[in-house]
Order: structure tokens, then C-alpha cells, then sequence
């Protein structure tokens, strides 16, 4: 399973001590971070499958202020698939509209019909998505 981190504010914030707390559970979910950061109505977006207490890139992200409004954390205990970069989130992909989505989750599903349509457009394990609209 995973935890996911979400931050929301009118005005942005500095929020690196509220990360690094979110991270400090990844000795309970070792296996994948990710950081995803609206900016300019886009998100810039860090991952890796590794520990985040053990990156040295998200490290180094933590040696400058985190300034957000809009700001999405995920760490993931590995149950079902990979521990490798497509299996990190966040990420985003563009719907039939173009228009672009984040994606992130926590959990696996098996056997729902109502998301066979969804199965070949899908990137990484093929589990349950909270969708935030980006654009």
C-alpha cells in the first residue's frame, strides 16, 4: 500500500518541514517517492524507486525552500508490481480532450469492470487513481 500527501492553499507556502515528516514514513514504505509541484499551471515532478530517507535527490530538493500552492506527495509499500520508474508516482497523462490529469494512488483492484476501458491507456500497475485536474 501507499501514503499519499496533498497540500492546497490559496497562496503559497513554504512546506518543506510538512514533506520531510510525509517522508520520514518511508521506513514503513520503502520502495518509491514522488513529489509533484504545480508551477505556472504545470507540475514539475520528482520520483524514484528508491527510499526517500535514502535519495540524495530529494535531498538535495530539501536544501531549497518547497513553495506551493498545489503540492502532491506519494510513498509506496510495494504489494503488486515492479519497483521501478513507472511504477512511481505522481504522473500525469493527457485525456481524449487533451487535457492534462495527475494521477495518483493508493491500493490495487481486482476485477472491476468499470475500468476494463481504461486498461490500455493506463502507465504502471493498473490500480485505483484519485484524479486531480490540472488544466
Amino acid at each position: 500500500m501507499c501514503e499519499i500527501f496533498c497540500f492546497n492553499s490559496d497562496k503559497p507556502k513554504q512546506i518543506n518541514k510538512c514533506l520531510e515528516c510525509f517522508y520520514n514514513h518511508s521506513e514503513e514504505h520503502p520502495h518509491v517517492w514522488g513529489l509533484a509541484n504545480m508551477q505556472s499551471d504545470e507540475f514539475v515532478i520528482d520520483k524514484e524507486p528508491i527510499k526517500a530517507t535514502c535519495s540524495q535527490h530529494l535531498k538535495n530538493i530539501f536544501s531549497n525552500p518547497v513553495i506551493g500552492k498545489n503540492v502532491f506527495a506519494h510513498i509506496r509499500l510495494a504489494t503488486v508490481g515492479e519497483i521501478i520508474s513507472p511504477n512511481c508516482h505522481p504522473f500525469t497523462e493527457f485525456d481524449d480532450n487533451n487535457k492534462s490529469w495527475l494521477l495518483i494512488h493508493n491500493g490495487t483492484i481486482f476485477d472491476y469492470p468499470k475500468l476494463d476501458e481504461y486498461k490500455d491507456k493506463e502507465n504502471g500497475i493498473r490500480i485505483q487513481k484519485e484524479y486531480f485536474y490540472t488544466s
